[in-house]
């Protein structure tokens, strides 16, 4: 009854304890006034559930070769970001004997991830027709089932569908595997307590029953929780190679006072995790130390965040910024990244942002706070600085430091590109992933003491040593 019930209802454990009714109907009345509760949309979750366990809850003989048995990826949308690119790279170089299939819960907008997708067989399933993530959820159980999906692979996915295909489907049967695209995801978790409470599947009992979860990088396991050896993976993000970038010789129009030995720049969706009344103070310092700096930024804010865009703008004029170039969305950011001479990065809410990877791939430099993946990412002094996330002068000084340093600048990218290779190749980054996929399962109901994560075969570790091109 406890999940088909308010918080504030009364539960009569023993059925034969009239003072407990009598003790309930007083607590009940007590207030003076009795909360009516406007009815939610998913108002038939329970009925729905039970419907679904006895129709999807029981195990299923499983193919008796499991490595062809097929693994279906969900994600929300294919829209442009990180998450959808670092998808897109795995499903088409992903060995068609993995039997990969993609399942898009949403509309999406960027049409050149479905041509890349098609173009690499990869087959696509659209659930956008959907009226409700119930029935997003029925419909990946009926798919899974007429494809013989042994995996479901979930890449940034609405956490109530991910509760709710955890809940159904039960441990040792189909494989779950949740790739983590930074800590948000957590928080997104914990933000569903309602839905917790009514289905009967709290925070920790999704992760038990995970059979992988995937960290883009050491730190990201869930905070709190023990896990048995081998469930956590971490698989930090792929890069494709993409050359080394003549410094300033990016072909894109700019403003012609523009210093092409002087451009900075950072590619990213405007919205307030990105932090960018930082960058405007940045630039504010920045101009103080260093004039003719030019600051590019490609990316676009929607519809949401345009007040959040419109404040920021309203900085830059108040503190006298005019030299931050707002590109829009861009399907090729490579074009500005040759442009740029140093790029800087800001969130709160890292994995292992493809952005910065690219970035590395084309020989930059890198200037980022310290928040997640990027430590990995950027090796103090030898690829790049990792700055202060809440003194943007130190950002501002760092900067300046490699624009004035031809071969400071020039020794960094090539570090840049290096490290992009040897640690976080395309080739590593999918070998990393067939192993997990075609791997055998974690034992879910096994617990430790402590979080263990494991690091596929092939990983290398460095440590980052004094800046070799100044003495």
């Amino acid at each position: 009854n406890r999940e088909g019930v308010s918080g504030e209802a009364v539960i009569v454990e023993d059925t034969s304890d009239i003072g407990a009714y009598v003790s309930g109907i007083e607590k009940v009345l007590a207030p003076g006034r009795r909360t009516v509760l406007i009815r939610p949309p998913d108002a038939d979750l329970v009925p729905r559930l039970w419907c679904l366990l006895g129709q999807y809850g029981r195990l299923e003989n499983p193919p008796t070769d499991s490595t062809c048995a097929g693994s279906l990826f969900l994600t929300d949308n294919l829209n442009l970001g990180g998450a959808a690119r670092s998808l897109v790279n795995l499903l088409c170089r992903l060995p068609r004997s993995l039997k990969p299939w993609l399942g898009v819960l949403n509309e999406t907008n960027h049409q050149a991830f479905l041509d890349e997708l098609e173009n690499a067989g990869i087959p696509v399933f659209s659930l956008r027709s959907a009226e409700s993530y119930l029935d997003r959820v029925e419909r990946i159980l009926g798919m899974r089932r007429r494809l013989g999906a042994q995996t479901l692979v979930f890449w940034n996915v609405d956490a109530r569908v991910k509760l709710l295909l955890a809940k159904l489907l039960p441990a040792g049967g189909v494989r779950l595997i949740d790739v983590s695209p930074g800590p948000w995801l957590f928080e997104d978790l914990n933000n569903h307590a309602r839905m917790h409470r009514r289905i009967a599947l709290d925070y920790a009992s999704y992760f038990n029953r995970l059979d992988h979860f995937v960290a883009k990088y050491a730190g990201g396991a869930p905070p709190g929780l023990a896990f048995a050896p081998g469930k956590v993976v971490i698989i930090p993000n792929g890069v494709p190679k993409l050359g080394s970038a003549a410094l300033g010789s990016g072909s894109v129009e700019l403003p012609a006072q523009v210093d092409r030995n002087l451009v900075i720049g950072t590619c990213c969706r405007i919205l307030p995790s990105k932090r960018f009344e930082y960058f405007v103070d940045m630039m504010a310092e920045m101009n103080r130390r260093l004039s003719g700096v030019t600051m590019v930024v490609v990316g676009a804010a929607n519809r949401r965040y345009a007040p959040y865009f419109k404040s920021i703008m309203e900085r830059a004029r108040s503190v006298g910024v005019s030299n931050i170039h707002f590109v829009g969305q861009q399907a090729d950011v490579v074009p500005y990244l040759r442009a740029f001479r140093v790029f800087v990065m800001l969130g709160t809410d890292h994995g292992c942002p493809n952005a910065s990877l690219e970035a590395m791939s084309l020989g930059l430099p890198v200037v980022t706070p310290r928040n997640g993946g990027t430590v990995e990412q950027v090796e103090e002094g030898i690829n790049g600085f990792l700055v202060s996330e809440s003194n943007p002068s130190e950002m501002a000084h760092r900067v300046r430091t490699l624009l004035t340093n031809p071969g400071m600048l020039r020794c960094f990218g090539q570090a840049s590109s290096r490290i992009a290779q040897e640690k976080f190749s395309m080739e590593l980054m999918v070998e990393r992933y067939v192993t997990l996929l075609t791997g055998s399962r974690s034992d879910s109901t096994q617990r430790t003491t402590t979080t263990q994560t494991i690091a596929p075969s092939g990983a290398q570790t460095e440590t980052a040593g004094e800046w070799p091109c100044i003495n």
